[in-house]
């Protein structure tokens, strides 16, 4: 918004809000996980949901650091105290390795752990299986089959009904808003075909599914942006409504789902028994996909959001450090930002004047000057703007050094 290209904010560019809509979306969507995470962290919860987290939250994090380096461009790559974005940048890589490679992380620990510490009956009926009372674990284990067989069979049953009721049938929580209500009923019919495809995966492949990453990352990836979708509905009705956080969270939401619904397809397409793949795929999207990605007008408001002051915006700068000093580097732009939206109308209107011929004088003191003449500001206007324009021009700036070391 500081930032102006042919008299107009870069950021009302449809391709920097391509960019800016996924940072605003993908912001609200980590602290989002971040608390459902914390949470759990607190309630004891499996391993699995942080293993979704630290990789889902890193890789978010490397996409949204590289569209802020397209919006930032040039500025992004000259290295000093000035930039806000290089060191961060460079930290990627650390993110994506430590403390459990990405790949690893995805291909084997997700779903690996996630089929184990969720089921309902498999890690029961592993165990039994390690009995040394042959007899005795033989007895145990067939109502455990049985059960397992009929938890399938409950499955199938409920993808297709969800599937065919578009899901008007799937279950809600009792608490949830009207906003959100549609969202479980997604969550609902995507469980269940989650549920249904990863038994008959488990029932067909065995422990070979462990060696089939691919297959096995595209359900812990269904898995995943599920609970993800979750922790965007929960913070949502969690914290105070508003139009922007609506915005922000059916991006963030649609998003996820979308994402969920290709790893499914995704899976069905390179299942090694393809005759079972396709019933698979005709129970679980009897009428093809239900769900588009965002839209044009969607990405349009959070690219307009993403720039004006909203409760989106104050809530999420809540949870992070945001300095005010003018001689930070986040702090330079920050206090030129807040200053701009003092002065913006006098701003704007002086900026459309000159454009227009309206304005004679070429130096930006005397055409202030003369604006304020001709009443298209203000007198108080003028060294307001002036220092705004200072300001302005400071933030643009990069490093520059006498000498390299």
């Amino acid at each position: 918004r500081i930032r102006r290209q042919f008299n107009m904010e870069v950021g009302k560019f449809e391709g920097v809000q391509e960019a800016t809509a996924e940072i605003a979306a993908g912001a609200y969507m980590l602290e989002a996980m971040r608390q459902l995470v914390t949470r759990g962290l607190g309630d004891g919860a499996p391993s699995v949901l942080t293993a979704m987290a630290k990789y889902h939250a890193t890789e978010r994090m490397r996409d949204l650091v590289n569209h802020g380096m397209d919006v930032v461009s040039g500025r992004a790559i000259q290295q000093g105290p000035r930039n806000f974005l290089a060191a961060v940048y460079q930290a990627l890589p650390v993110a994506i390795t430590v403390e459990g490679a990405n790949i690893l992380t995805r291909s084997l620990m997700i779903f690996g752990q996630g089929a184990m510490r969720c089921h309902p009956y498999l890690f029961d009926e592993l165990q039994t299986l390690q009995r040394d009372d042959r007899d005795a674990a033989l007895q145990a284990f067939d109502p455990l089959l049985l059960a397992h067989l009929g938890h399938v069979g409950g499955n199938a049953a409920r993808v297709l009904v969800y599937g065919l009721s578009a899901p008007l049938t799937a279950p809600t929580p009792h608490n949830c808003s009207e906003f959100s209500e549609r969202w479980y009923r997604l969550i609902s019919r995507f469980s269940a075909s989650l549920a249904l495809s990863a038994d008959v995966a488990l029932g067909v492949l065995g422990g070979d599914l462990k060696r089939r990453e691919l297959l096995s990352a595209r359900l812990g990836d269904v898995h995943s942006q599920l609970v993800i979708a979750c922790s965007i509905l929960k913070f949502h009705d969690q914290t105070a409504s508003s139009e922007a956080s609506t915005a922000h969270a059916e991006y963030a939401v649609r998003s996820a789902l979308h994402s969920a619904q290709g790893a499914l397809l995704a899976f069905f397409d390179n299942f090694p028994l393809r005759w079972l793949a396709l019933i698979l795929r005709g129970m679980c999207f009897p009428t093809g996909r239900v769900l588009k990605a965002p839209g044009d007008e969607q990405v349009r408001t959070l690219g307009a959001l993403i720039m004006e002051p909203n409760p989106v915006r104050d809530t999420l700068a809540g949870f992070v450090y945001l300095s005010t000093d003018p001689e930070d580097a986040v702090g330079r732009v920050e206090t030129t930002y807040r200053m701009l939206l003092e002065v913006e109308d006098a701003f704007v209107a002086f900026v459309k004047a000159r454009s227009k011929g309206n304005i004679d004088a070429d130096d930006l003191e005397e055409g202030l000057s003369e604006a304020a003449q001709k009443g298209i500001i203000t007198a108080e206007d003028v060294p307001r703007l002036l220092e705004y324009d200072r300001r302005r021009y400071d933030c643009l700036l990069t490093d520059q050094f006498d000498q390299l070391v």
